[in-house]
């Protein structure tokens, strides 16, 4: 049976249902194959000129917030670092002497020696130790590791021993190793 005679002997009705499918089908193709991508495009666009429109409205709250965020990686170098952040490499053995005498004058406590052993590399960081002691009584020697803690946070005690003196032993010793770090550049 040719397409002619089907024609033919078809009604009328079939014929119009059957011509409007192709027709829907037909429209439905355009409008999924050109219409669809066109208007996610347009979404695209729609939602990065919204993104825009927003960061040009707050784009003084964003400049305070990164000088906020600034302010907040200074203070924690700071908290890190201590003082001894701005204190050049060559310098930073008598400047943890200095505050070490300063911590000690403060507490009551004699310094029995300090002795600086050379730089050696961790990693990433540089370390810097000190074996540093102490002579005082216990209650002065307590205060004098508190204070260290607070003034000197950028140290840490890595070894400690305390033993009483042999001419006193009202008199303490402690035999102490402090480390310095920094960041290796």
């Amino acid at each position: 049976m040719k397409i002619n005679d089907y024609l033919a002997t078809a009604e009328t009705r079939t014929l119009k249902i059957v011509c409007g499918g192709a027709i829907l089908l037909l429209f439905a193709l355009i409008v999924s194959s050109v219409m669809v991508p066109k208007i996610k495009d347009y979404k695209v666009v729609e939602k990065s000129r919204s993104v825009l429109e927003d960061i040009s409205v707050n784009q003084a709250n964003l400049d305070n917030e990164i000088n906020l965020q600034k302010q907040t990686v200074e203070q924690l170098m700071k908290s890190i670092h201590g003082e001894m952040m701005s204190v050049p490499d060559q310098y930073i053995e008598s400047f943890v002497i200095s505050m070490l005498q300063k911590i000690s004058l403060a507490n009551h406590v004699d310094i029995g020696s300090i002795q600086p052993v050379p730089w050696r590399t961790l990693k990433s960081y540089r370390e810097l130790l000190f074996n540093v002691e102490f002579t005082g009584d216990y209650v002065d020697l307590y205060h004098l590791i508190n204070d260290m803690s607070e003034e000197m946070g950028f140290i840490v005690i890595n070894k400690m021993e305390m033993q009483p003196q042999q001419t006193d032993p009202k008199v303490l010793v402690m035999k102490m190793t402090i480390a310095s770090y920094r960041i290796q550049e």
